[in-house]
């Protein structure tokens, strides 16, 4: 729960500072493409659990290993 925690926070205020700093509009990907706001943002969520995924695992890993 605390990666999910952890991630949910840090991608809320990543897209906080960047709607303050840069136009809100369709997302441009790394491909060249672009895709709608909502798909951007959808993406984003997918990225998100992604990460927390990731560090859950992690931290299973240290539980596991340690003394």
């Amino acid at each position: 729960m605390f990666a999910l925690a952890v991630t949910v926070v840090v991608t809320a205020v990543a897209l906080a500072t960047g709607a303050a700093l840069f136009p809100v509009g369709p997302v441009a990907l790394l491909s060249g493409t672009t895709v709608s706001l909502a798909d951007g943002i959808l993406r984003l969520l997918f990225v998100t659990l992604y990460v927390a995924a990731a560090m859950a695992a992690l931290g299973a890993i240290g539980l596991a290993i340690s003394p």
